[in-house]
């Protein structure tokens, strides 16, 4: 898609414009802004004992690794942000509540311009793309993180651009925003050296596997020197935690069965090896494979929380938009073989 005058002006517009529609909604919905029962609470708490010299990652010690007390579960990506912020004299949680407001609106209408702009690129698939990008935009699910405060938006931007562009540096950044795309990982850097020989394949795994997890591994860097098991385990503590939902009654295989802790990983993880294998096999476009291994998280996963399904819409849209080819070089001939 080129450039031109007309094309920024209606971008422009677009995003202007749903900017204001956002964020009136936003103040309709939660006039001061997501309040201290919210999760962006818990993260702004993170933030700011780091921003003290604290480890937040030592407050798992003594836990049962089973009941969930807002212990720090996520990478620390968001959580050194935060802290920045809190030396820049953010000093309380509601002054830094109403940045993040306008910012968590602005992020979220940035992604919507970029899936209409996208489709704009062809001139026949302009409507759909508006269609597409409204559907995001005012959805249930992503209206609900946007109002709660959720950080899920901006890390899954990041995960879409990552498989869009093909680069395991922005998967990264996703991970150590919010880990969600961990699941899809070993898809990545898989589906992301499906043009290469069999031979060469393995070595492009490690070399993208790396890359991805650089910058999740130098973020964490600090905490896990400093205290090496509350970090483990309170990462770990999202693979051990009991069973739950915000829809009530819907449960899980592994409720029903009666499974529990990490053996009641043990239906998703099954499944998930065998997508594994057949997109190692059949080599399933990227997007497509992403939605298949969301749809096992949400089918079989102990833990569905509201958040978890903006993940599964944002894939959506990119489905009915052929995916461009490898920038690692994959060529229009091998792209089209490629399910």
């Amino acid at each position: 898609m080129t450039f031109d005058g007309k094309k920024i002006g209606v971008l422009l517009a677009f995003f202007v414009l749903n900017f204001v529609a956002l964020y009136s909604l936003a103040l309709k919905a939660m006039p001061k802004g997501p309040g201290k029962g919210n999760d962006i609470f818990y993260i702004y708490r993170d933030g700011q004992q780091i921003a003290k010299g604290i480890n937040p990652y030592s407050r798992i010690h003594g836990s049962d690794m089973r009941k969930n007390k807002k212990y720090s579960t996520y990478l620390p990506g968001f959580f050194l942000l935060v802290a920045v912020m809190v030396k820049l004299g953010l000093d309380t949680f509601e002054e830094f509540v109403k940045v993040w407001q306008v910012t968590a609106v602005l992020i979220h209408t940035l992604f919507g311009t970029l899936i209409f702009y996208l489709f704009s690129s062809s001139r026949s698939q302009s409507l759909v793309g508006l269609v597409w990008s409204l559907i995001y935009l005012y959805n249930r699910f992503t209206l609900n993180v946007m109002f709660s405060g959720q950080i899920d938006i901006l890390a899954a931007l990041f995960f879409i651009l990552s498989m869009y562009l093909n680069n395991p540096y922005l998967f990264g950044i996703s991970l150590a925003i919010k880990q969600v795309a961990l699941i899809f990982f070993p898809f990545f850097v898989l589906l992301a050296s499906a043009w290469k020989s069999d031979k060469e394949r393995v070595k492009s795994i490690l070399v993208l596997s790396v890359k991805a997890l650089v910058i999740p591994i130098l973020v964490s860097l600090p905490f896990l020197i400093d205290d090496f098991t509350g970090f483990v385990k309170s990462i770990a503590f999202s693979a051990t935690r009991e069973a739950g939902t915000h829809i009530k009654g819907l449960r899980s295989l592994d409720v029903v069965i009666g499974l529990d802790g990490f053996l009641a990983r043990i239906p998703m993880l099954a499944l998930l090896l065998l997508a594994l294998f057949v997109c190692w096999r059949q080599r399933i476009a990227m997007f497509k494979a992403a939605l298949l291994v969301f749809c096992i998280f949400y089918g079989f996963n102990s833990v569905l929380l509201n958040q978890y399904f903006v993940w599964g819409v944002v894939l959506v849209p990119f489905l009915f938009l052929k995916e461009p080819a490898r920038l690692s070089g994959l060529s229009s001939g091998a792209a089209e073989k490629v399910q």
